[in-house]
């Protein structure tokens, strides 16, 4: 177990850091030189603190929109059933970019969104087909 932990003033500046996204910035909030805050924020403790905070705030973030995915996914789904050709058109467009974006991270592995928007994107492919034979 590690038993050293970050002193209440690296623990301000990596606040003000996180706050601000700038370490001059932070440096200046809490009142300290900005070569005392990069020296500092340089130290492996800080460096694993800050790495530990960003992945807590990043899980936050991603349990967040997980939570409103249904609500998105229902907009999308309104959007491409639009009886204006405009909005169709550029929710199909703006799906279409995304499922595109994430096909080019094809050497990583898929996430949950990206897995979603392949079946967005088979569904969308299905409705387009569908509405070419009713076309013709």
């Amino acid at each position: 177990m590690n038993d050293q932990v970050l002193s209440p003033k690296d623990v301000r500046l990596l606040e003000a850091y996180i706050a601000s996204g700038s370490l001059p910035e932070a440096a200046r909030m809490i009142g300290i030189d900005r070569t005392t805050a990069w020296r500092r924020a340089n130290e492996r403790l800080f460096q694993e603190e800050l790495t530990r905070r960003s992945d807590e705030l990043r899980r936050g973030a991603d349990a967040a929109l997980l939570a409103r995915q249904d609500a998105a996914w229902a907009a999308i789904d309104q959007s491409l059933a639009s009886t204006d050709e405009r909005i169709r058109l550029r929710a199909a467009t703006w799906l279409l970019e995304r499922v595109m974006a994430g096909s080019e991270r094809r050497g990583q592995v898929p996430t949950v969104v990206d897995r979603e928007l392949e079946e967005v994107e088979r569904a969308l492919l299905q409705r387009l087909h569908a509405g070419e034979g009713e076309a013709s």
